[in-house]
């Protein structure tokens, strides 16, 4: 009896070995001639949908998704490698979208949480830092072993103006920056692990900073001011600035080495090289990518004039630019083709009319999007597909003004924190 190989069959007339691939369809019966084949169906939960596998170009199934159907599927030899990778993401937003591990985390705060942020160091510290709607900076250090949820680790930093909130929170390396709003905009930076060292920068005519960048040098600031970004360096001895124009209020900047990018106000996306000194930039000079989304013709100096506000802005995998805008709009555009105003993907289901401040984030593989919309609830969806993770993740009356996803305390896996008045919520995804 010959043995079985995985992966080829035996043929008793050729009295060889076969790959299964190759099989010879076998005589065809005048039923089978009749009736064409159809391919599995997935049974249903009656819970959740999916696009079928098997699905044509053309005509697309939807089919009900099964957890444990699609483990069977993503082992199956039925199909190819990448529809397995599909079923596997598929499987893991659908785990995600499941999570019921959550529990909500008061912080002895004066104001309503408007930033927040953590980062854990080699030797396992981590440290995390709000900020609240009167200027008020919170922080707390724990260590491999303490769980999160204890109120006592938090202790009142600072205050950078009683008058104006904390804008912006960020962490580069071993130092924090923190940003207020008002007519007096201050920047403070701190050494995580060393409170008392920290200093305050003001820079000349910079009002209302919305934002910052502080990921790449912790001498070099990026932050989105009133009708200007400004790009500060040398910050820890003689800091000098230098204004980068958008004629708009920017209230979203990224950084990706020499290229600063800035949202505005008036819908519009600015690109700066600073490889380009200032002096030969004018203001004919081209800055803008990305026209309107909403098709209206405008000339390419003109931007995205009639576009709504950008918010939120993220670099994806060096390729790939994740934009949120202020009218609902949640788009993935391809860096590469930047004077192109088509996404490769659009996000649907994201509410927002108005709000300015809501939460966006990406877990650590880049793979699934989180964002709070204006109804109050978070929202997933595939990095790969724009399909939505139902249901959302929450449902309560509490505005979610920040998300932050990644590894926090002993228990292992990724969690996932969102800031709401007077606290933070935090789910687990075991993986």
């Amino acid at each position: 009896m010959p043995r079985d190989l995985p992966g080829f069959y035996w043929d008793p007339q050729r009295n060889r070995y076969f790959p299964i691939g190759t099989r010879p369809p076998g005589p065809l019966s005048s039923q089978s001639l009749r009736q064409p084949q159809v391919p599995p169906t997935p049974p249903s939960d009656g819970n959740y949908s999916y696009e079928s596998a098997w699905g044509s170009a053309t005509t697309r199934v939807r089919k009900r998704r099964n957890l444990w159907r699609l483990t069977d599927l993503g082992k199956s030899e039925l199909i190819n490698h990448s529809q397995q990778a599909l079923l596997r993401h598929d499987l893991f937003g659908l785990h995600v979208s499941r999570t019921t591990c959550a529990r909500e985390e008061r912080l002895p705060i004066f104001g309503e949480i408007r930033n927040f942020i953590s980062t854990t160091s080699p030797t396992g510290q981590q440290y995390r830092l709000v900020g609240d709607s009167q200027g008020w900076i919170y922080s707390s250090h724990l260590d491999a072993f303490t769980l999160p949820g204890n109120n006592n680790t938090w202790t009142v930093e600072t205050n950078l103006d009683p008058d104006s909130e904390t804008s912006s929170l960020n962490i580069c390396d071993t130092y924090s920056l923190a940003t207020s709003f008002g007519p007096v905009s201050k920047m403070r930076v701190q050494k995580l692990d060393d409170p008392n060292l920290s200093f305050v920068i003001t820079a000349k005519n910079t009002h209302d900073i919305r934002c910052a960048s502080y990921t790449l040098n912790p001498s070099e600031i990026v932050v989105g001011a009133k009708q200007h970004a400004v790009y500060l360096t040398d910050i820890f001895n003689q800091p000098k600035t230098r204004i980068l124009k958008t004629h708009s209020d920017v209230f979203s900047v990224v950084r990706d080495h020499d290229l600063i990018y800035a949202g505005t106000r008036n819908g519009s996306i600015h690109r700066f090289d600073l490889r380009i000194p200032s002096t030969t930039i004018t203001p004919t000079t081209k800055t803008t990518i990305f026209t309107d989304i909403t098709g209206s013709n405008h000339s390419p100096k003109q931007g995205r004039k009639s576009g709504s506000t950008v918010l939120h802005m993220q670099l994806v995998d060096d390729v790939y630019f994740l934009t949120s805008y202020m009218n609902g709009e949640l788009v993935l555009y391809d860096i590469r083709y930047a004077q192109r105003s088509t996404p490769v993907l659009r996000f649907r289901g994201h509410v927002n009319s108005h709000t300015a401040r809501l939460g966006i984030t990406t877990d650590p593989t880049s793979t699934l999007l989180f964002a709070a919309g204006q109804d109050c609830k978070i929202r997933g969806w595939s990095m790969r597909t724009g399909e939505p993770l139902l249901p959302p993740l929450s449902n309560n009356n509490d505005r979610r003004t920040t998300l932050l996803f990644g590894a926090v305390g002993r228990e292992g896996g990724n969690w996932g924190w969102n800031g709401i008045v007077g606290g933070m919520w935090g789910w687990v995804v075991e993986i």
